[in-house]
């Protein structure tokens, strides 16, 4: 009697787990994964043009004045008078920002 209680058991719960339909929440998680990896993008571009707006700041702090500013397809290529080059980039989508709250 255990035995076939035991089957009947093992049988119910192979039916009701082989009908769960878990496509929705795998189409999340890539949804969410898409927008991780998009996120990170642009993380990673936004770091780059801090590093660039640190190093301006540091020459112009140290006397450093700009020597040449060459227009690129990308933005702008500033030289300084001690040597450094750093490149301003164009904005991606060209969407106007909204003012920042004072």
């Amino acid at each position: 009697m255990k035995k076939f209680f035991y089957c009947a058991l093992l049988a119910l719960a192979t039916v009701f787990t082989g009908c769960y339909d878990d496509d929705d929440l795998w189409n999340r998680i890539d949804d969410l994964t898409g927008r991780v990896e998009t996120i990170e993008e642009m993380l990673q571009g936004l770091n780059t043009e801090i590093t660039d707006i640190k190093t301006v700041v540091s020459a112009l702090n140290k006397g450093a004045v700009i020597t040449a500013v060459e227009e690129t397809p990308q933005g702008y290529r500033l030289t300084f008078s001690d040597g450094k080059v750093i490149e301003l980039h164009h904005g991606i989508n060209g969407i106007d920002g909204e003012n920042a709250p004072v």
